[in-house]
């Protein structure tokens, strides 16, 4: 295997990493925005939770 065949395999390898970086960089922004939903929505419910609790029976 030459030195030339070597690099162009170590050059590939680099744009999978790359690739792979930037779909889990993706992912990772998208399950922030998820969970920045999820937490909003929790907020809610609690607060509408607490409402029904401490309300005068």
């Amino acid at each position: 295997m030459g030195v030339t065949h070597e690099y162009k395999l170590i050059k590939d390898e680099l744009k999978n990493v790359s690739a792979m970086r930037k779909e889990l960089k993706g992912s990772a922004n998208n399950r922030h925005e998820i969970s920045g939903i999820i937490k909003q929505n929790v907020e809610r419910h609690e607060h509408r939770f607490n409402k029904v609790v401490n309300a005068p029976w």
